[in-house]
């Protein structure tokens, strides 16, 4: 499935990305540790958005961090689901946001 993705350098070093695939999910999400906080998940997020033409909705499998952006960018969470990944159990959140209409309605949130 055809994906855009996007990414964050400073000083020629990878410091963030995210992906978002043809039907809206947002696959990866990504901040290095010492550059969170600092807008970079924002920027990248409505950059990726920006490409979401024609969709109506963005769902994300998301990890404790990236549900807590999402939330404050005004997805609502689904479920919480355990998945097993190389034999490792870990816990994610299902989450969602509808879009449509102007483009700042679907940048939404706080930031």
């Amino acid at each position: 499935m055809e994906q855009h993705g996007l990414v964050a350098e400073r000083g020629g070093a990878v410091i963030g990305f995210m992906t978002l695939r043809a039907d809206g999910y947002i696959d990866l999400a990504y901040v290095a540790p010492g550059h969170m906080g600092q807008g970079i998940a924002k920027q990248l997020y409505v950059s990726i958005v920006a490409k979401a033409l024609g969709l109506t909705r963005l769902m994300s499998e998301a990890s404790y961090p990236a549900r807590r952006f999402l939330e404050r960018q005004g997805w609502t969470l689904i479920r919480e689901q355990t998945v097993i990944c190389k034999g490792v159990s870990m816990m994610n959140f299902v989450m969602e946001k509808g879009i449509g209409g102007e483009q700042d309605s679907r940048l939404g949130g706080r930031g």
